[in-house]
């Protein structure tokens, strides 16, 4: 028992207490984790928290732990309170027993300082008046909370000795100096604060060079003084090996490279070598060369060296090109090349709200304004142990480069500064389509880019420093939302930065750029192999399928071919998706995500399909993209491309169709117009997230105005065909008006977008409907515009889409001359009765194929170019196809327009020339004429020129199939039906169809015919005889029959489009409108005598404003 109590009384003397610990600390040694967070505890304790001390039963003061529970929101957790107490504040405990420091968390902290500001703010809320209120404690202020957060983080010296970083003395003077600058009330707003860091990086660069120029001897050479700082930087990045100092010679070789690059584009090199004895260079080198710009130069150099081993990816050079049509000028009265009409600008009269002031905003300097095509060549080093998904392909992008790196290149359109693309080019490479970075816009936020000459001329070397970040899609769809800033919403606030030394401005700006980007990727943590595996998957398949997209637009011209070559390579072996002969498609995996490029692919498909008038078919590659679009696999660019084509597929309605159940007309244009609005909305929706993170310059690159324009587009063409479907108000005159004003709006967009094609497009449609609002518009009643203007737009519109649509005919030209007569390695023998025709002539020539996946396409035969201004009898040129021989002869009047704004020939080839044939054939029907001799000659020129139009538009191949249908071959088609003159011929050019224009190029062909059919009965028989070319009902009837283009049911061509019955039947009700008028017309002419005659001038007035009617939907035509 006394054992007992002794070992009891030693056991009290050798307990301490919490007071004898907090004397002797050398005892119980604490970590540098619990003296941080004993170091924070107290100063929430002593700087933040009432006490309220009260005595206890001894009579010491003790602080109060249920109110410091409440102010700390720990109400249900005042264990935690009390051990922070007696552990932190051991005075107040002195015969207590020592406990260990609680450990702190970030969010426990947050919780805490939460705590008390609420608190606070509810004792100021409680006080009774201004007397009470300056009782109660203040709010908790924003430099309290930062420096609770700032104790958190801060590393004892121990901590700092083993991490091996060094504290400045006055780093508190720059963190006070952070606090006062970023403080919301007293400090700088957001544009003054990114100016500041600009100030502040000149200043920091100039007091650099002074501090370098001071303490570097004059005598150190240049290799030594590289040498020396390379190594010192080497420290930062490797450990201590045998092997650095071969690193530090070949950073040290490549620092003095780019000197000597350096020094060639500023000339020195040039002036040391051939005026060596007459010069000394030291002094104006110095002044371009500093020691300071080698030092910036070589840490540059070392730092992007360190990050492109691990991201190796390069820019190579930059292509820039100015696009037309831009500049555009508003017409004035002093302004002969206008092209914008204010009169469309005009307060709609019925509302008086201004429904055009989008494109007064769109309007205004756009005479000042140019857009530029960028081109920027990249090459990027394929990870150790890449496989390619396509090898043939592979190999062409990596011929002729250096260690098998992958060559390519991204481009960018728009009217953004040339610097401006170029960054859109770079974010697009290293964002767009990766996986890996879905979880992040595709685009990196620029903080700020800085700029700085050394140097004082233009001549000189440049640095450029630019700082990025990436931003969570998450955070940006948050803050839209919850319509705040995305700074308030942001999780990431990380900054990355690249710095660049060279001697072109451009260059340093984009390669600063690329390597910030490169960083930021780098700092977000992502496996690096499977980033740059994924990269160069999306580089190979968009190298394909641009590829195979010229397919389409270019030589052949087929979208069969650009099919079979997508279905070849992207979509081979079931990739994404697989699908069968009647289109059925299974995919792969299903409810996973395709690639971006795979949906973009697919839907250029879709859409071709829909351009060519097949809506079945069209409609089975939309179905497939529909869950897609439900789980939010597709951006938002390709989601406004799906509804583009889901407008198309409702445009198109057949109303006889078997297949459309329970759908009318209206319901049909009313379903077309909502999938423009959705379209629409996708784009703003896209371009409100870009707001979001200051990235405004997005809205200046293409697709942005492309999607736009043709959304505009799309609705003048229900204005066009249905405008009784519309909702529009004002009667005939507005809804003639209207697609004017929404041409005039699509035209605009496409030139902001540098979109030579659809510029030219656009004002095609453009000008055919101010030719119809000059016909059936009434000038007496509206004072708008007038009827002589109408005719000026119309051919002021169509010689400047001529001018823009010069290239790319000219490229269309070219292709096929090129093409022509081609000699390959598929060959068939041609019909039996062809063949024994040449067998007499002892010449036997087999048709060549060219392959594209499952699908051969005839090659276009050899162009004969007949001799411009042929006539119609000169038996030696004669249009035709020779079969034997494959040998085309075509006239080259029509398809070779002299230009009327410039010297240069436009070129009308291509399958969308046949939209442009169409305008200028308009032209010459309607246009004014000083002479019935002219119009009559300018009527005839019109017949032609709509020939060329539906005939190039009309697809002229034949399919024939083998082994089972699972392959087949395209025959081209050179046939002369409905045309005696051989104008038709060149339907075999292009096996792509452009579905409305085969059509309505024949109607108004027809008009043409019968204008001069009708005329020539009013004239002597002497006058019908020295007709050149005699055109008969039946040509006209011809014609007007072969409207819709039916298929042959069970035929091969019928299973290839789902058995749809016929093309273009939206206009079931206009043609058969149009039938029974050619056919009244026939049998008015035919009961009438030839004893009333009429001017030609007037026949044509009659029937062209009726058969503008017609087209319009509109009733009670009689010839």
């Amino acid at each position: 028992m006394a054992e007992q109590n002794v070992h009891s009384s030693m056991k009290k003397k050798t307990k301490k207490t919490a007071l004898d610990i907090s004397q002797d600390g050398q005892d119980i040694p604490k970590t540098s984790q619990e003296e941080r967070d004993q170091s924070v505890y107290r100063y929430l304790l002593t700087c933040l928290t009432e006490l309220f001390l009260l005595k206890n039963s001894k009579g010491n003061e003790q602080p109060n732990e249920s109110s410091i529970a409440n102010q700390w929101g720990q109400k249900d957790n005042r264990i935690f309170v009390r051990r922070v107490l007696r552990s932190v504040m051991p005075e107040y405990y002195p015969d207590e027993e020592a406990i260990a420091v609680p450990g702190l968390t970030l969010s426990k902290l947050v919780e805490i300082l939460n705590g008390i500001q609420e608190y606070r703010a509810q004792k100021s809320l409680n006080a009774k008046d201004v007397d009470d209120l300056k009782t109660k404690p203040q709010s908790l202020t924003r430099v309290e909370k930062l420096r609770a957060l700032r104790k958190f983080v801060e590393l004892s010296i121990d901590e700092r000795q083993q991490l091996q970083i060094e504290v400045n003395p006055n780093q508190v003077l720059i963190q006070k100096l952070l606090e006062d600058i970023t403080d919301p009330i007293k400090g700088l707003d957001n544009k003054n604060i990114a100016r500041l860091c600009k100030l502040t990086l000149n200043i920091y660069q100039s007091l650099r060079t002074n501090d370098l120029d001071s303490s570097v001897s004059e005598n150190i050479s240049w290799h030594d003084f590289i040498e020396e700082v390379v190594t010192k930087l080497l420290d930062e990045y490797f450990p201590t090996s045998s092997q650095l100092n071969n690193i530090v010679s070949e950073l040290v070789d490549k620092v003095k490279r780019e000197i000597n690059r350096v020094e060639f584009q500023c000339g020195i090199n040039q002036m040391r070598s051939l005026l060596a004895d007459e010069i000394k260079l030291d002094k104006h080198q110095s002044n371009v060369l500093s020691k300071s710009f080698v030092k910036q130069l070589t840490q540059s150099v070392v730092e992007n060296e360190i990050l492109t081993d691990e991201f190796p990816i390069y820019l190579k050079y930059i292509e820039i090109e100015n696009k037309q049509p831009l500049p555009l000028y508003i017409k004035q009265e002093e302004e002969q090349i206008g092209l914008l009409n204010l009169k469309l600008l005009e307060i709609d009269r019925n509302s008086n709200v201004d429904l055009n002031s989008e494109i007064v905003k769109s309007i205004d300097g756009l005479e000042r304004q140019f857009a530029y095509k960028v081109k920027v060549h990249f090459y990027i080093n394929p990870p150790h142990g890449y496989e390619s998904r396509f090898p043939k392909e592979f190999e062409k992008q990596t011929k002729n480069s250096h260690g098998g790196s992958l060559n390519f290149y991204e481009e960018i359109t728009g009217i953004g500064s040339p610097v401006s693309n170029i960054l859109g080019a770079i974010n697009r490479v290293l964002f767009w389509d990766i996986p890996v970075l879905k979880d992040y816009m595709p685009i990196a936020n620029e903080v700020f880019c800085y700029e700085e000459v050394i140097g004082q001329s233009s001549h000189s070397p440049v640095w450029c420093k630019t700082v990025v970040r990436m931003c969570k899609r998450d955070d940006v769809e948050h803050s839209i939302n919850e319509n705040c800033t995305y700074d308030e919403t942001s999780t990431n606030q990380e900054l990355a930065c690249g710095e660049y030394c060279g001697f072109d401005l451009l260059e340093v700006v984009a390669k600063s750029s690329l390597l910030a980007r490169l960083r930021a990727i780098k700092q977000t943590g992502i496996d690096t192999k499977k980033y740059l595996t994924q990269l160069c998957h999306r580089i190979e398949e968009l190298y394909i399928f641009r590829e195979s997209k010229r397919l389409l637009n270019f030589y052949p011209f087929s979208l069969i071919a650009m099919e079979g070559k997508l279905e070849e390579t992207i979509f081979a072996n079931g990739m994404y998706r697989s699908k069968d002969a009647a289109f059925n498609f299974t995919e792969t995996e299903l409810g996973q995500p395709w690639s971006l490029v795979a949906y973009e692919a697919h839907l250029t498909i879709a859409d071709g399909y829909l351009q060519e008038g097949l809506y079945r078919v069209g409609k089975k590659y939309l179905d497939v993209i529909e869950p897609h679009i439900e789980k939010k696999y597709l951006s938002d660019l390709e989601i406004a491309k799906y509804w583009l084509c889901q407008f198309r597929y409702h445009y198109l309605t057949d109303l006889d169709d078997s297949e459309n159940t329970g759908s009318d007309r209206y319901q049909s244009i009313q379903n077309a117009l909502l999938s423009l609005d959705s379209a629409e909305f996708y784009v703003k929706r896209r371009l409100h997230k870009y707001y979001k993170i200051g990235e405004f310059s997005q809205s200046n690159f293409h697709p942005f105005f492309y999607i736009l324009s043709r959304v505009l587009a799309f609705r003048a063409k229900i204005y066009m065909y249905a405008s009784t479907y519309t909702s529009r108000s004002g009667g005939r005159w507005e809804s003639l008006l209207e697609p004017i004003r929404l041409l005039e709006q699509a035209r605009i967009y496409a030139a902001r977008d540098g979109s030579e094609s659809y510029y030219a497009y656009w004002s095609a449609y453009q000008s055919w409907n101010y030719l119809t609002l000059a016909y059936l518009g009434d000038f007496e009643r509206n004072s708008q515009i007038s009827r002589e203007a109408c005719l000026d737009w119309a051919k002021r519109l169509i010689d400047h889409a001529l001018l823009c649509y010069s290239s790319i005919g000219k490229e269309c030209y070219q292709e096929i001359k090129d093409n022509g007569g081609k000699v390959t390695g598929i060959a068939r023998p041609e019909p039996e009765e062809i063949t024994s025709v040449s067998q007499q002539s002892g010449i036997i020539s087999p048709k060549f194929y060219e392959q594209y996946g499952s699908v051969e396409v005839q090659v276009v035969p050899l162009i004969r170019e007949l001799p411009i201004n042929l006539s119609y009898g000169d038996t030696h040129y004669f249009q035709g196809y020779d079969p034997s021989n494959h040998v085309l002869s075509i006239d080259m009047s029509i398809l070779k327009h002299p230009s009327s704004v410039s010297s240069e020939t436009v070129y009308l080839f291509g399958t969308h020339s046949a939209l442009l044939l169409f305008a200028i054939g308009m032209y010459e029907l309607c246009g004014e004429q000083v002479s019935e001799e002219l119009v009559q000659s300018k009527i005839a020129k019109a017949l032609r020129i709509f020939t060329y139009s539906w005939a190039i538009a009309k697809d002229g191949t034949i399919s024939h199939g083998e082994d089972n249908d699972r392959k087949f071959y395209l025959d081209r088609k050179f046939e002369q039906n409905h045309d005696k003159t051989g104008d038709s011929l060149v339907m075999g050019l292009y096996p792509h169809r452009l579905t409305d224009f085969a059509d309505l190029g024949k109607i108004f062909a027809a008009l043409c015919q019968a204008i001069l059919l009708i005329h020539q009965s009013n004239q002597s028989n002497n006058e019908s005889e020295n007709s050149t070319a005699p055109i008969t009902w039946d040509d006209v009837e011809s014609l007007i029959d072969s409207l819709h283009d039916c298929c042959e049911p069970s035929s091969l061509k019928s299973r290839e489009v789902l058995e749809q019955a016929r093309y273009n039947g939206h206009f079931d009700s206009q043609f058969h409108k149009a039938k029974t008028y050619f056919a009244q017309l026939k049998q008015k002419r035919n009961i009438q005598t030839n004893s009333t005659k009429e001017s030609i001038i007037n026949i044509r007035d009659k029937l062209v404003k009726d058969i503008f009617k017609i087209m319009r939907g509109e009733s009670d035509v009689k010839a």
